[in-house]
């Protein structure tokens, strides 16, 4: 197991870290199986996606948009609550994305498609986020 730290900059951002996870696994003995990515935090998310950065916005912005919907159910609790309701929609985001993800290996690196890219969803930066690598 190993633990990576990604450092974002900005409160929503894309952040492909497929670099990373290869660079992680070529210290690993496997040279076939599976990888699992568990991100440790509640405002991030890891997902894989066609990662091309003048099109991070829409996905973000897209995400938001299903959490921001003014059909969305508010939770009636909240205002009681010590959880502040201004922290919910990165909250919602990361749970509808995930925190972990499963990837073949092969020849020791990921087995991705084509264009598919790991990446970090950060909701809720800058931080330094913890994607443990197992």
């Amino acid at each position: 197991m190993k633990i990576l730290t990604i450092k974002t900059h900005r409160p929503r951002e894309v952040v492909d870290i497929t670099s990373d996870v290869n660079a992680a696994l070529k210290n690993a003995e496997r040279q076939i199986g599976i990888c699992h990515l568990f991100v440790r935090h509640t405002t991030a998310a890891l997902t894989t996606v066609p990662f091309d950065p003048e099109k991070e916005l829409d996905l973000l912005g897209m995400m938001e948009a299903i959490v921001n919907h003014p059909a969305s159910p508010r939770h009636e609790a909240s205002r009681l609550s010590t959880h502040h309701i201004t922290y919910m929609p990165p909250d919602i985001l990361a749970a509808f994305v995930g925190s972990t993800i499963a990837i073949p290996i092969a020849d020791g690196e990921l087995f991705l498609g084509k264009f598919q890219r790991v990446v970090l969803l950060e909701l809720e930066g800058p931080s330094e986020r913890e994607v443990v690598v197992a």
